[in-house]
């Protein structure tokens, strides 16, 4: 059975826990009444109530009013992969069925052992066939006995598979179930069964042994997609995606493939395999077996579906012209989902994974949902995938002029979706082509205004006054009117005390403090989201903060700004002194200095960087000891006057001094260490005035340098000692994002 069975597993789960109440209670210590364990997939069967005869699935699509068939009962079959079974639900009547009322509690049909996938051909639908991975084979089932009442003793052997089957998909000519296809994941292989007939199906083929990926060829990088999009505020300008180069797929010597789903292109008669071993999408034709060049997905992929073609446009006025499709999968390794373009073969870009997400974006190439994905199905309620491409869409659209049939809204479905099974036990949506879209944010009915203008004035559904509908984007009940914003004005640090900021980002009263940014514009795929005045001498707009207001780009995030505060990353307490000459002092620590972002005054130079960068003349960070002095050295006048006390007790302040150059792992580094920092040894630490009050005195009148706090930190009898130190910002701002991090040269 495809992705669809896996999806709609979760909607029947809850179903069976609802229609199975606890049993009375009484003396007698009765098992526990039979229910779903760990259901695994589901197949949908149309059942005719009055014989018990199944009839073509499309016997029990509902009416426009939503109401089914009378006499018609769509059933959903799920198999029990630990029992062994295949337990059947009226979701009609959303009943349970008991398979055999001759034994206590509910009984299900028995397949074979560890049952997955599972098919009722929709247009024959006489048989079941069920995939059993522990026993390796085939189980072929009479699809009327899942009714109690209707129990059938027609058996039919079960078929032996060449290996373990992990997904199974069916093959149709349009009038016909022709042949199943069975994905064999323990040798890498996919194995074709003919159908002959209703219930008649015929002996496996050899197995097809899929490629190892050696010889797919190079990603290219995918064109910008048709990013189909309507929202309310009607001037709102979504955020581009980001370009994305393509990940060419690195296949190791000796790895195997490992198909886990299958998807069928009934329109160019290929079945797609996802690997959950190899970075690869299979592609094999149906007609004569044999391989094309399969997809480079740049990471294994746990499940695949293919979408219908849908018009690039929503205009209602217009016959579109352009029309797409799209390939959905999940990443193997971490739940993501990517969407492969998959319009036209002869498109350069066929079979790239497209940029979704904005610039910035951890996963540019990942539709940003922030779930663990398990499970993939397209749906398309209300959408008549057979008139497209070619056909007048305008059909489908709602009118604006008139009330449509049903009532537009977030969580009304009709078009063309994804739904995703979530590892949290939920099921998201994520939009593809929304029939009902022009209706949506507009007043409809006689004599309303169907031009651009009218959009989000007057909806005649109140919660259309703020949308967001995007291509490839989650589906959203709700959104702030807001599109992007800061909950409150910026707060900045400042030693110990918070200093609420402006809105021209200046902390009030306190001059000592300067603005946190003066920005005049926002890069590209930021826009500003609190801006204000600048000083009243110059008059000028500022934008204080910048930041995404894409609703699906943005995430809450919680941002810091320490005035001269510590760079992350930079605390150590193995640091000493290294290589010490006339001008220089070398400090060796365990910390990758260049990594963290630290920047000495000499790295801002023009020559080490680029015309333009935003580090030019910036006077470097600095190098914060923090640790406390030993016992012994307190004593001495002059480390009091390193660590600013003037009383034995007072406590310590940091021993702050300027960094020429950060290095990682330069020559000369050795064990444990793999940073350098380089002090200029005649710099005066900062902060701390001339040594000595008394002229007369030898050595007063002098600044303390770095050999002094280094010296103070030694132990007179052991030496140099470790030390504790962290790098701090010097006369800025040391800024933090909890899901951005900290991004510095």
């Amino acid at each position: 059975m495809g992705s669809a069975a896996r999806v709609v597993a979760f909607l029947v789960l809850a179903l069976g826990v609802e229609s199975l109440g606890p049993s009375c209670s009484t003396g007698i210590n009765t098992g526990p009444i039979r229910a779903f364990n760990r259901p695994v997939s589901v197949a949908f069967a149309c059942i005719d109530t009055t014989n018990g005869n199944p009839v073509p699935t499309s016997t029990c699509a509902l009416d426009s009013t939503g109401l089914a068939p009378v006499g018609f009962s769509m059933h959903a079959l799920v198999p029990q992969e630990t029992r062994g079974e295949v337990a059947a639900v009226d979701l009609i009547a959303r009943t349970v069925l008991d398979s055999d009322r001759r034994i206590p509690g509910y009984t299900f049909v028995p397949v074979g052992a560890l049952p997955g996938a599972i098919i009722v051909p929709p247009l024959h639908p006489r048989c079941t066939y069920v995939a059993n991975r522990g026993s390796n084979d085939l189980s072929v089932l009479e699809t009327r006995s899942f009714r109690s009442t209707t129990r059938s003793d027609i058996t039919f052997p079960s078929i032996e598979l060449p290996g373990s089957p992990s997904d199974m998909v069916l093959e149709s000519d349009g009038s016909n179930e022709i042949a199943l296809w069975v994905a064999l994941a323990d040798i890498g292989a996919v194995v074709r069964i003919p159908l002959y007939g209703e219930c008649v199906p015929g002996d496996p083929e050899p197995p097809l042994m899929l490629g190892d990926g050696s010889a797919v060829p190079p990603g290219v990088p995918a064109l910008m997609p048709a990013d189909l999009s309507l929202t309310c505020p009607a001037d709102f300008v979504p955020v581009d995606p980001a370009v994305v180069m393509p990940r060419d797929p690195v296949v190791l010597p000796g790895e195997v493939a490992q198909p886990t789903s299958l998807a069928v292109d009934d329109g160019a008669g290929v079945l797609l395999v996802g690997d959950r071993n190899l970075p690869v999408i299979h592609r094999i034709v149906l007609a004569d077996s044999s391989q094309l060049s399969p997809i480079a997905t740049g990471a294994p992929v746990r499940d695949v579906a293919i979408t219908p073609f849908v018009p690039d446009s929503y205009d209602p006025a217009s016959v579109p012209t352009t029309f797409s499709r799209y390939v959905y999968a999940i990443d193997e390794v971490d739940g993501t989902i990517m969407v492969i373009e998959y319009s036209d073969e002869a498109r350069a870009d066929f079979g790239s994974v497209l940029p979704i997400d904005v610039v910035g974006s951890p996963r540019p190439d990942r539709i940003p949902t922030g779930i663990i994905a398990r499970a993939l199905e397209v749906i398309t309620p209300g959408y008549d995938e057979a008139r497209f491409p070619g056909a007048d869409p305008r059909v489908d659209l709602c009118e604006i002029t008139e009330a449509p049939i049903t009532t537009p809204a977030q969580t009304f479905l009709r078009g063309v979706f994804v739904s995703v099974a979530a590892a949290d036990g939920t099921i998201r949506f994520i939009d593809l082509y929304d029939l009902d879209a022009p209706c949506r944010g507009r007043a409809y009915g006689p004599g309303a205004d169907a031009s651009a203008s009218a959009r989000c004035t007057l909806p005649t559904i109140v919660s259309d006054i703020a949308i967001y509908i995007r291509r490839h984007r989650p589906r959203g009940a709700s959104f702030a009117l807001a599109f992007g914003g800061v909950t409150t004005l910026p707060t900045v640090i400042l030693g110990a005390a918070t200093i609420a900021l402006g809105t021209d980002g200046t902390a009030g009263d306190n001059a000592t403090v300067p603005s946190i940014v003066d920005l005049m514009s926002c890069p590209a795929h930021l826009r500003p989201v609190l801006s204000g005045d600048s000083p009243a001498d110059t008059m000028q707009q500022t934008t204080l903060v910048c930041g995404l207001t894409d609703p699906f780009a943005i995430v809450a995030e919680t941002w810091s700004a320490a005035y001269e505060g510590s760079i992350p990353g930079t605390g150590t307490s193995s640091g000493n002194r290294g290589t010490t000459t006339a001008t220089t002092v070398e400090i060796d620590s365990i910390t990758d200095y260049c990594a963290r972002g630290v920047i000495g005054s000499e790295d801002a130079l023009d020559g080490l960087l680029p015309a333009g960068a935003p580090e030019l003349g910036y006077t470097g960070d600095m190098l914060a000891l923090t640790g406390l002095l030993p016992a012994g050295q307190i004593d001495q006048e002059i480390c009091r006057a390193v660590v600013g006390v003037t009383t034995i007790g007072e406590t310590q302040l940091p021993v702050l001094v300027p960094i020429q150059r950060a290095y990682t792992q330069p020559d000369g580094l050795g064990e444990p260490y793999i940073g350098r920092l380089v002090i200029d040894a005649a710099a005066p630490l900062i902060g701390r005035p001339l040594f000595g009050a008394d002229p007369s005195m030898p050595g007063s009148g002098r600044p303390l340098t770095i050999n002094d706090a280094i010296t103070c930190y030694g132990d007179p009898l052991l030496g140099d000692q470790l030390l504790t130190m962290d790098v701090r910002s010097r006369s800025t701002y040391t800024v933090i994002g909890g899901r951005s991090g900290f991004a510095s040269r």
